[in-house]
């Protein structure tokens, strides 16, 4: 009874795959065109998935995208406080060809 009850009332985790141009938001704490404060939307995404305890996904093509920009060093501080929520993917070559179309 107790494993069914369990069942029951598992949680449902989501799962945010999250674009480059979001960790920059929340790295820089940069501000839109008309002074909108995508850094604390940023973060305050990031703060939310960790409380409902979703996941973020990061992949190896968003990382090396925050290679051009920031040292190791940099990105690892980026994820550091998600680290346990963050769930690593690597892409196929059929994603990576795609998504060097679409760029």
């Amino acid at each position: 009874m107790v494993r069914d009850e369990k069942k029951r009332f598992r949680k449902t985790i989501n799962r945010f795959l999250v674009d480059t141009c979001i960790w920059v938001d929340s790295y820089e704490n940069r501000k839109g065109y008309h002074e909108e404060p995508l850094g604390d939307f940023a973060y305050k995404l990031f703060c939310n998935i960790k409380a409902n305890e979703d996941k973020i996904i990061i992949t190896d093509l968003t990382i090396k995208e925050l290679e051009m920009t920031y040292s190791i060093e940099q990105i690892k501080g980026m994820i550091k406080p998600f680290e346990k929520i963050i769930e690593k993917v690597i892409s196929s070559k059929k994603q990576r060809e795609e998504a060097k179309k679409i760029a």
